[in-house]
């Protein structure tokens, strides 16, 4: 039996953007997203891979041709997919897609080519019944310092918009935002990454000032 590596892929979670209003508020919609992710991630993700057709056995760690077009095309033959029921969980060893932290939202979101916002909307519809309204999301990472983290930037972006008002400055802060949300999308951070790139994002605020 292989190992499950602890790998989380690099998927986008959802639609808040630091760019639009309020950063606070950012947070607040990161957070309503999260729930919405862990009802979705509740769903046994068996039935969500039997809806897309991938052939797995419910009881045991068991693995299947990978079903990721990304991977080979479509056309991988050695059978690299494995799912895992213990941890509710799925990873393929030939396009590194998943992990233990890698449920339902992930897979649809994979396969879909959508935001893990979007895959969790779908599953809810499909799989409503399956749904656990109380379970909490977890994505290895701790989500009350990943919150404080955030809370940081924000501020530092919020006391520079409030206090340099012209349209250079603005124009640096908009993309200062941006720079924050496609590098989180893109390397899905881990708390200790997260606090170094708002660090640097916060010493270049302070050097504009």
């Amino acid at each position: 039996m292989r190992n499950l590596p602890s790998t989380t892929g690099s998927f986008s979670y959802g639609e808040t953007s630091w760019t639009t209003g309020d950063p606070s508020v950012v947070v607040e919609g990161k957070v309503a997203e999260q729930a919405l992710i862990a009802q979705a991630n509740s769903i046994p993700l068996f039935r969500v891979l039997r809806y897309y057709n991938v052939k797995v056995m419910p009881s045991h760690v068991n693995s299947t041709i990978c079903p990721f077009k990304h991977h080979k095309g479509g056309r991988e033959r050695t059978g690299s997919f494995y799912f895992y029921p213990e941890t509710n969980s799925f990873y393929c060893h030939g396009c590194k897609t998943g992990g233990m932290h890698r449920h339902a939202v992930a897979f649809v979101a994979a396969f879909d080519g959508i935001t893990f916002v979007k895959a969790a909307q779908k599953l809810i519809g499909l799989f409503s019944d399956d749904v656990d309204p109380t379970a909490e999301f977890s994505d290895g990472r701790n989500l009350p310092e990943q919150l404080e983290i955030m809370m940081d930037f924000s501020n530092a972006v919020r006391e520079f918009r409030k206090n340099y008002l012209d349209e250079e400055s603005q124009y640096f802060i908009e993309n200062t935002c941006k720079a924050y949300d496609e590098l989180n999308a893109r390397h899905d951070m881990d708390n200790e990454s997260l606090r170094l790139l708002v660090f640097k994002l916060k010493e270049q605020i302070n050097l504009r000032k």
